[in-house]
């Protein structure tokens, strides 16, 4: 016996709603309606300048962790950790990217 027999009208009807809107929706990527402008974060992402920053924020980690290795001490691996977070995000996001 069928599954959709055994549901009343209401419970079919909203099961067809939900493979209509997920066919339309999301197979078909209607979330994204709008093209996010050159400048969106997404698209900087992609280029290859910010790859390299990216790439040199990786040493800079590096870099750091080892400087805490050197003097494994909390007050000195907190201070380092702060500061590197801030170069980081300082130097990633840069506005001509």
């Amino acid at each position: 016996m069928p599954i959709l027999k055994v549901l009343p009208t209401y419970a079919e009807e909203w099961i067809v709603g939900m493979l209509d809107w997920y066919c339309r929706v999301v197979l078909e990527g209607g979330f994204c309606l709008v093209k996010p402008s050159n400048a969106h974060c997404y698209r900087r992402r992609q280029k290859r300048s910010y790859q390299l920053r990216k790439q040199r924020v990786k040493c800079f980690w590096l870099c750091a962790i080892l400087g805490i290795g050197a003097f494994p001490m909390l007050h000195v691996a907190v201070i380092v950790g702060l500061f590197t977070t801030f170069i980081s995000f300082m130097y990633l996001d840069e506005a001509d990217a």
